[in-house]
């Protein structure tokens, strides 16, 4: 059937990284897909596969807002090696993905998109891109495992003790299966790494304890990544089980347009927002407009195994003449994170701001202390507590779009205004003896 609605071009599904998708998966399954057919299916699912083949490389440049270039380049790679009549192709195809995994790597090891899911995707491409190859006894090119082995620590960055993804800039948890062989695959035994200062990402465990700290420059890679406005914001678990978390994205079918917009909101993200403003300004379905943090400053400090990240943006200059400051410090034992959010202007704008915490599902929280603080309690049973030293703290309800389903869940919120030049929040999540 879509052999038969789908031998003329169509915007969609001829779209380059699409059609690469439908080769490579094609023609790495050609026999499995074509056993028990009728003879004749084989034939004219091989005329199709060439057909696309020719149009995808006769497209010329394609910029990476257009497609996905690793997974159009992989799509290339293998037409080359499996079609006879492409062969000729092979060295520019492979040519053009080392020049877009230079472009679109960074030093660090992270996808210029900021997105665990982005990051995770393009490394699956690069595996089997290089598999192909291999199989086809054909030099695994320098630039492609060099990339490959800078990505899988990054990768592992990423991922929470449950081996999912951390939930920034359009990530979902993703399938830990795939995640888990997607790292196996890799060749890679590198420890996660602890900070990625290009990408912007630092990551912080102690024993059974990880912070992920969102530390970077927003980067505008629509329409592949929508881009979020969760700038300082940061992700907790406690061995296998999430505690602090991102809203996550929509990923799953039913969700809508305004839920998705929704989602990438700064509020949407376990960080400060200033007067229910975004930190950046946010174009609907994709990208950023002229106004987002672009002064991100970090500093990382560790001793005697405590480790101390402090952070900054400017994403509220332009609009309110804020500073947002946050600091994250985690003890040794994992047992104590200390955070203070600071707002700095050259005086008092009175404007109302709110630290929002969102909690995963399966965390329950209840307001104890007459309401100067707020217990957790983990399936294990095992309770955290959360402190404040200034404002008002309180519940409310929120979501979390991380897994296969849209669940209800809660947000801690400490509410507070600007009322000096620098105003400075501190609080503690420690855990409960």
């Amino acid at each position: 059937n879509w052999l038969a609605n789908n031998l003329k071009w169509d915007a969609g599904s001829w779209r380059p990284d699409h059609l690469a998708d439908r080769l490579a998966f094609g023609l790495t399954h050609f026999d499995e897909l074509c056993a028990g057919a009728p003879d004749e299916f084989g034939a004219t699912f091989a005329r199709a596969l060439n057909r696309q083949a020719r149009h995808l490389f006769r497209l010329g440049e394609i910029g990476r807002a257009e497609a996905d270039n690793f997974r159009l380049w992989r799509g290339a790679i293998i037409a080359a090696l499996h079609l006879p009549g492409f062969r000729r192709q092979l060295p520019e195809a492979i040519k053009r993905l080392e020049i877009a995994a230079s472009e679109q790597i960074l030093s660090d090891g992270g996808h210029f998109a900021r997105s665990p899911q982005a990051h995770l995707d393009a490394l699956a491409a690069l595996i089997q891109t290089r598999a192909a190859l291999f199989a086809a006894c054909v030099e695994i090119p320098e630039r492609l495992q060099s990339t490959i082995d800078r990505m899988a620590p990054m990768l592992r960055a990423y991922c929470h003790a449950d081996g999912g993804l951390a939930l920034f800039n359009g990530a979902h948890e993703s399938n830990k299966v795939t995640v888990e062989r997607v790292l196996d695959l890799s060749g890679s035994v590198a420890k996660p790494a602890s900070s990625a200062p290009h990408t912007g990402f630092h990551r912080i465990s102690a024993q059974r304890t990880t912070v992920i700290f969102d530390v970077g420059t927003p980067a505008d890679s629509a329409p592949l990544v929508p881009g979020h406005a969760g700038t300082l914001s940061f992700e907790m678990s406690v061995g296998p089980h999430r505690m602090i978390v991102n809203c996550g994205s929509v990923h799953y079918s039913g969700g809508s347009d305004e839920l998705a917009q929704a989602l990438r909101a700064t509020a949407a993200h376990s960080t400060l927002t200033v007067a229910n403003t975004h930190s950046a300004d946010l174009v609907p379905g994709a990208g950023y407009g002229d106004r987002r943090a672009r002064n991100v400053l970090v500093r990382r400090r560790e001793q005697d195994r405590n480790v101390l990240v402090e952070g900054q943006h400017d994403g509220y200059v332009e609009t309110f003449g804020l500073i947002h400051r946050r600091s994250l410090y985690l003890a040794r034992d994992g047992s104590d994170l200390r955070g203070e959010d600071i707002l700095e202007s050259t005086k008092s704008t009175g404007q109302s701001f709110d630290i929002r915490f969102h909690l995963h599902p399966s965390a329950r929280a209840s307001l104890v202390g007459g309401g100067r603080s707020v217990l957790l309690r983990l399936p294990t049973g095992r309770g955290w507590r959360l402190e404040i030293s200034e404002g008002t703290l309180s519940l409310e309800g929120s979501i979390y779009a991380g897994g296969d389903l849209l669940r209800q869940t809660s947000q801690i919120i400490i509410n507070d205004r600007h009322t000096h030049r620098r105003t400075i929040n501190k609080w503690r999540l420690a855990r409960e003896e």
